[in-house]
């Protein structure tokens, strides 16, 4: 095998990582765009829940609670991800 098929090879391996982990970086921003859009959401919700008192929003809290957690465990990052949710 000459060196520029070895060459060539690598360069097609190098590509392909390089595909894959900017995939990965675009899937985890994805799921932090959604994940964000939910605190707001719960944040609107916790708040109204305090001025309120209406025990059904107690329910919705948890069920965007849930949907948080879902897209933090497909992030691949589970504890980074919640950690940035709610840090930020």
């Amino acid at each position: 095998m000459c060196n520029f098929d070895i060459m060539k090879r690598i360069s097609f391996i190098i590509l392909g990582l390089g595909i894959l982990v900017t995939s990965c970086q675009s899937e985890y921003g994805e799921r932090m765009k959604k994940a964000l859009q939910l605190k707001r959401e719960y944040q609107k919700v916790h708040i109204h829940l305090q001025n309120t008192k209406n025990p059904n929003l107690i329910t919705q809290l948890s069920e965007i609670k849930k949907e948080i957690r879902f897209h933090a465990t497909i992030s691949g990052n589970e504890q980074l991800f919640l950690k940035e949710i709610w840090n930020n």
